[in-house]
């Protein structure tokens, strides 16, 4: 198993690991932890949801089923559709924006 399995693409592990070395022995690249961190962040966002045991994370577009852009597209779906709670500030409250429901 590579050290990379959980962040990549599904390209072979030999090509990933080229693609994303980094520059000294044991770095990796910008690309490789920025991936990584992408990946964390929508299956976050995919608990919060109460998604992530749904879904399933492959090339094959679902309903709860696809790749991480996919993911990140549904999600950004729901969050659209979802009324979310906040304090009005000062500012906010000085445009009358306090009648709106968001």
């Amino acid at each position: 198993m590579s050290i990379f399995a959980e962040c990549h693409d599904g390209s072979k592990d030999e090509e990933y690991k080229e693609e994303n070395q980094g520059i000294l022995p044991g770095e990796i690249s910008a690309k490789a932890v920025a991936n990584c961190f992408w990946q964390r962040e929508v299956e976050e966002e995919l608990e919060v949801l109460g998604l992530r045991e749904q879904w399933v994370f492959s090339e094959n577009k679902g309903d709860l089923s696809g790749n991480l852009e996919s993911a990140m597209e549904t999600i950004d779906k729901l969050r659209c559709e979802q009324l979310y709670t906040h304090q009005c500030s000062a500012h906010c409250k000085s445009k009358g924006k306090e009648i709106f429901i968001f």
